[in-house]
This record gives C-alpha cells, sequence and structure tokens, in this order.
C-alpha cells in the first residue's frame, strides 16, 4: 500500500468539512420571518361559476385552505375572494360533487384578475371530481 492512512483520512475530513456549508443551507429549517416577504400581497379576485347540472356541494381550496364551499349551490355563482396573488399566478383546487343520475356535467370558471384581465377554463366530469386550475 501506498501514501499514509492517517493523510487520507485528514483528506476526507477535509473533504466532508468543506460539503458541511453547502449542505446546511440546504437543509436548515425557514421561520415565518424569512418567507414573509416573498409572499405576495393580499388582491381582490373575482371568481364566476356557472354550472351546467347543478351540483350537490362544491368546494374551492387555495394552497390546501378551503376559501369558499357550498351545500346549497345554483347554476351560476359568483364571489370575490382576497388572496395573495404572485406574478407567477394562482393555483385553485375545485373539489364537485355532482348527482350520480346526472351525465357528464360541466363547470366554466370564469376569473377576473386583480389587473381586470378575465380569463375562463373549464372542468368536466361525472360523480366526485377533484382539478386544480392555474390562473396567470
Amino acid at each position: 500500500m501506498r501514501g499514509s492512512p492517517l493523510l487520507r483520512a485528514f483528506l476526507v475530513f477535509f473533504a466532508i468539512l468543506l460539503l458541511g456549508y453547502p449542505l446546511q443551507r440546504l437543509t436548515r429549517t425557514t421561520t415565518v420571518a424569512e418567507v414573509q416577504p416573498l409572499l405576495a400581497k393580499t388582491q381582490k379576485i373575482g371568481l364566476l361559476l356557472t354550472f351546467t347540472t347543478r351540483p350537490d356541494s362544491m368546494r374551492v381550496r387555495h394552497l390546501g385552505k378551503e376559501i369558499w364551499s357550498e351545500n346549497q349551490v345554483n347554476t351560476l355563482m359568483e364571489k370575490e375572494l382576497f388572496l395573495p396573488y404572485p406574478k407567477e399566478g394562482i393555483d385553485l383546487a375545485f373539489d364537485l360533487h355532482w348527482p350520480a343520475s346526472s351525465s357528464v356535467a360541466a363547470l366554466r370558471v370564469t376569473f377576473a384578475g386583480p389587473d381586470g384581465e378575465t380569463v375562463e377554463k373549464s372542468i368536466w366530469g361525472s360523480g366526485d371530481v377533484s382539478e386544480v386550475l392555474t390562473f396567470p
């Protein structure tokens, strides 16, 4: 064998020491105070929901939190919400339960962003449907 085992052990220890700082930065926990400036400020967003068939219930979630829920659903519903709206856009999760007797039904979502731009997207399905729509 060539080389000193003590020298090899020192080199391995030095390499681990060099990787320690980047690994510590990647694996540390982030506090709320550090994340707060990254969050977008709350803005007014309008949602208009148009159903082809009246569902038994519907729920809208944003970031895992329920922001709108109805058990008595009409075929046309409108609501203004105040949500954080980053420049990348917003994801809204729609959970719908259409009656078992209905065939394929649809939901048209008209999204009115804070800048006045409107975007329309659709969800098709029957029975229980969960879908995430992304709005710019």
